[in-house]
């Protein structure tokens, strides 16, 4: 056996040195998103094989293991979203064949080893979210913001200009520079195999004696805030909402709830959205949220603040996300019947455009493509100035493969990811996750505006759907005009209308409908590649908005 796999489950426990031991001959070995404890062996250097070493998001504490800086062929090590405090190991500066190093989220102390700027081959390095200080590099991987993330380290000074860090005072300068002189002669002492081991366990005893209190309190858990963002601590969070108040509940479900709050430090309202660690889905969704925000920024995508991973005041595990809050709330409240607000068809056309655009920049302009997977109504929110925002990403898939070229990922949950009624029909059948998956979704969405009907009414128990309902209804005026929300319907009978509004006999307005209502239709198609691309959709409104805009204001 070479590759060992056994990421995203429940495992939990101590890792023996025994156990660790046993995979000599080992070059992939992915342990991440499980639940490990404990010091991380050492014993991994028996591993001398290892080109691939992931261990990230479990709860290993103590120092790094030294030895590691020994597997001379590792190309990728990821250590992230676990409790290892004391310095980054000097060995590392031994792995001349990495190229992808990410040490962030952790509880790591004292300077960055300015010898890690010389290994040749490392083009991504993440040391994010520790307790660094100091002086930082300028060379190697140094030298491009693109490779290298230090943020969430409140002590770093100088390093290259576009980084914004402060420059260093000349005793810090002076501590950095002795500091890099002892790294360099305790290489060259590493570097002796006679006296290898005696200088591994010097390291080790060093790191642990200096090993402080985890500050668990104060740690968020994934990368999300930009250079210059504090870092946000559970108690911040708990007066922000008030003691998470009843008052200040915006929301809740199976993944946990939703508060209202004010930062000290943030002059905008916020909602803070605490997880449900008794719900598992709940961990991973925490998860795949962080990792898909920090990736995006977009002005229709809602803007993480920050995120917090800590122990409340009693021991217990807290997680939540911080977003920006929206003061309109979520579509789904304006397109309930018995809702007081209602959208006119002027916004109804803005809020889909502002969707399609969220869905293009996801599905055609990231780093990787993005999958929501769960568009609907609840999960789109409308600010002060009714600009749509797409929200929760909690089970969102990013797709690439290993050349960075965009795919598709087959499926392997159990069950469907997705909301009944908005989940694509391919989805129930196994079939893999694609951004036709999402225009299925929106086209659901689109057709749920204008009729004021979820996906899920009792008027579709006979199988029909929301997208045959419509389809139909295509057929004729009458049979249009008794499917349009009422509250739409008001805007064809306002007396104050211009005249001017008739053409051939026939309202604009319900012409505009119609090519609504057909965006709608064509993209939520059965057959997921003859849907209609989400460039066309946009388009296709575009256009709409046009002709809807000029005909409202001829007098």
């Amino acid at each position: 056996m070479s590759k060992l796999y056994i990421s995203g489950n429940e495992l939990h426990g101590d890792l023996s040195n025994q156990l660790i031991g046993s995979f000599e001959k080992l070059i992939t070995l992915n342990l991440s998103h499980n639940s490990f404890t404990g010091v991380f062996p050492s014993d991994i250097v028996n591993s001398k094989d290892l080109v691939e070493l992931y261990v990230n998001n479990n709860n290993f504490i103590g120092g790094i293991p030294s030895q590691i800086g020994e597997i001379s062929g590792l190309r990728f090590l990821h250590m992230q979203g676990n409790h290892f405090n004391g310095s980054i190991p000097l060995s590392f500066c031994l792995l001349r064949a990495t190229e992808s190093l990410d040490l962030s989220a952790n509880n790591l102390s004292n300077t960055i080893p300015s010898e890690l700027q010389k290994l040749p081959f490392l083009v991504s390095l993440n040391l994010s979210f520790n307790r660094l200080e100091g002086e930082v590099p300028q060379e190697g991987v140094f030298k491009n913001t693109s490779q290298f993330s230090i943020i969430g380290n409140q002590n770093l000074c100088g390093g290259i200009p576009e980084i914004h860090l402060p420059r260093c005072s000349e005793n810090q300068e002076a501590k950095n520079k002795g500091s890099a002189l002892s790294t360099q002669a305790l290489l060259i002492m590493i570097l002796s195999i006679l006296i290898v081991s005696i200088l591994v366990a010097i390291i080790v005893v060093f790191c642990w004696r200096k090993r402080s209190r985890r500050e668990l309190i104060n740690r968020p858990a994934t990368p999300l805030l930009s250079v210059g963002c504090s870092r946000v601590s559970y108690q911040e969070l708990l007066e922000a909402t008030n003691g998470f108040s009843a008052p200040n509940l915006l929301g809740e479900g199976a993944f946990g709830t939703v508060y209202k709050g004010i930062l000290y430090q943030h002059k905008n309202p916020i909602v803070v959205k605490v997880l449900n660690l008794q719900n598992v889905e709940a961990i991973k969704s925490f998860e795949v949220e962080c990792e898909a925000l920090r990736k995006i920024r977009h002005r229709n995508l809602v803007k993480v603040i920050t995120s917090c991973s800590s122990v409340d005041f009693k021991g217990n595990h807290f997680k939540a996300i911080v977003l920006e809050f929206m003061a309109n709330g979520s579509l789904d409240k304006w397109l309930k019947c018995d809702s007081p607000r209602h959208l006119n068809f002027g916004q109804m056309l803005d809020v889909a455009i502002d969707v399609g655009n969220a869905l293009d920049h996801l599905h055609h302009h990231c780093e990787s493509m993005i999958i929501h997977r769960d568009l609907k109504p609840a999960n789109i929110l409308l600010n002060n100035d009714m600009v749509a925002h797409v929200s929760d990403f909690g089970i969102a898939k990013i797709l690439s493969d290993a050349t960075g070229k965009l795919g598709f990922v087959q499926a392997t949950s159990s069950f469907v990811k997705g909301t009944i009624g908005y989940v694509a029909p391919e989805y129930g059948m196994g079939g893999p996750t694609s951004r036709e998956g999402d225009i299925y979704s929106y086209g659901i969405l689109l057709l749920e505006m204008i009729t004021g009907k979820t996906p899920t009414d009792d008027l579709f128990n006979n199988g029909s759907g929301l997208h045959n309902f419509c389809k139909m209804a295509l057929m004729s005026l009458q049979q249009l005009k008794e499917i349009v929300d009422f509250r739409l319907l008001k805007q064809i009978n306002d007396p104050n209308k211009s005249q001017n509004m008739k053409v051939d006999g026939d309202d604009i307005i319900w012409k505009c409908f119609v090519a609504f209502i057909n965006v709608g239709v064509a993209c939520s198609v059965e057959v997921p590649f003859e849907r209609m691309k989400i460039e066309d959709a946009i388009k296709e409104l575009h256009a709409i908005k046009r002709v809807y805009q000029y005909h409202r204001i001829v007098k």
